[in-house]
């Protein structure tokens, strides 16, 4: 079996959070020509920012405020995922003859890690969030104010099973342990949500990229 190849390089540092949940301007400007990965992404956006709302927010009672956090990032994977597999209907309905993209295809260790996600512990909503309050500096709108976030982190235990699942017989396990490390490491800068939302961005980017000449 043809193992996936991850690499680490070309990642994004996670030194600041965004306040809005959205594609690139210009991604989002030419991204509109593939149709329904547009939407799967927009869809994947939108679904991740619930997933940093709160009990009040979301309309809930404050005892189920965390299942619901991992339904919307439960859903929020889901979306990413299927922008893969709505990019072959664009492709066709565009008149390009080209293979799709997979996520695999990229040898980008974000998008396969994440991809991958959606099948361990957490996409059953059994797992819970890690919480972390963070010092920081809001900046937008000509204002300068310090402020605390919660930056929510997936478990190592979760992170892990990437390990042993069934699914890591895709992978080879010595080349595994660092993308997973470097994961864990991202998303404790300012939690999970950065790294979805910047997975959603470079993804739709290749997308963009390898399709230029044919739109």
């Amino acid at each position: 079996m043809v193992k996936v190849q991850m690499f680490l390089r070309e990642l994004p540092t996670f030194e600041a959070s965004p306040i809005f949940c959205c594609l690139d301007e210009a991604v989002e400007r030419d991204l509109r020509k593939f149709v329904n990965v547009f939407e799967r992404a927009s869809v994947a956006l939108r679904f991740l920012q619930n997933a940093g709302a709160d009990a009040d927010h979301l309309k809930v009672r404050k005892e189920e405020e965390e299942q619901m956090l991992a339904a919307y990032l439960r859903a929020s994977l889901m979306e990413f995922v299927g922008m893969e597999d709505s990019l072959p209907t664009d492709l066709r309905e565009l008149g390009i003859e080209m293979p799709p993209l997979r996520i695999w295809d990229t040898k980008n260790a974000m998008l396969i890690l994440l991809r991958e996600l959606r099948h361990i512990h957490i996409h059953v909503g059994r797992s819970k969030f890690l919480r972390q309050s963070k010092a920081a500096v809001f900046r937008g709108f000509g204002k300068e104010l310090e402020t605390d976030v919660v930056a929510r982190t997936i478990p190592k235990q979760d992170l892990d099973q990437l390990m042993v699942g069934r699914r890591a017989k895709h992978f080879n396990k010595q080349e595994l342990r660092a993308p997973i490390d470097w994961l864990e490491e991202s998303q404790n800068n300012w939690g999970i949500n950065d790294v979805v939302h910047a997975a959603v961005n470079t993804y739709t980017s290749l997308i963009i990229m390898e399709y230029a000449s044919g739109v």
